[in-house]
């Protein structure tokens, strides 16, 4: 299996777990074909959290869709794997296709631009949320009362995965987490560095 078949097939799985857990009931349209466009037209929209985090934004462009999910919409921050030339390529903006697909199934998705830093990522995963939910109470945004703030989840891949897994183990407010192919590298006692894929019995209230 090739690894762009591998990595859709991982893809269109998110879109299966995470309209389960946030949307309700899969209908027979997204168990069979999640791959296909869903029903809601998109906005795109670059902002930045916290005064220098740049993320991207899509969500439903209005408060209904043609086929059933409407406002508020469950909402999704998706953390990205790790970037090893953040001056050449932004992993963020190369997720888009990601975020432009779940929005369009009726989740509002926030793909942040991250450091390396395992931890700022996780804390910067969760400045995204407390975006979100902000977004929601202000009348002037196009957010506004479109944030289901009882339906949040955080997504990655790799050390995105990772994070959104610890966010999910530390912060309450979170329903749902997918992770794919989640991976950090940490220390041992001797200071060596590997890969370690993520323990989920580090995170028991997942």
């Amino acid at each position: 299996m090739s690894t762009l078949t591998r990595f859709s097939r991982m893809l269109n799985a998110t879109v299966i777990a995470l309209a389960s857990c946030l949307v309700g009931p899969v209908d027979s349209q997204t168990a069979t074909a999640p791959e296909l466009t869903g029903p809601c037209p998109i906005t795109e929209q670059t902002v930045t959290v916290g005064g220098s985090l740049t993320t991207y934004l899509f969500y439903p462009s209005s408060s209904t869709c043609t086929a059933g999910p409407a406002a508020p919409f469950p909402a999704v921050v998706f953390a990205h794997e790790l970037n090893p030339f953040p001056q050449f390529l932004d992993s963020a903006a190369e997720n888009a296709d990601n975020g432009r697909h779940l929005a369009s199934w009726g989740m509002i998705v926030a793909i942040p631009k991250l450091e390396t830093d395992f931890e700022t990522r996780v804390s910067r995963l969760g400045e995204v949320l407390d975006y979100l939910s902000a977004q929601n109470d202000l009348p002037a945004s196009p957010l506004y009362r479109k944030v289901d703030v009882n339906r949040l989840a955080t997504a990655g891949h790799s050390l995105g995965g990772a994070a959104a897994l610890a966010l999910a183990a530390r912060d309450a407010r979170i329903r749902a987490v997918v992770a794919l192919d989640p991976v950090y590298h940490a220390s041992d006692s001797s200071g060596n560095e590997g890969a370690q894929v993520w323990s989920i019995a580090e995170a028991d209230q997942i």
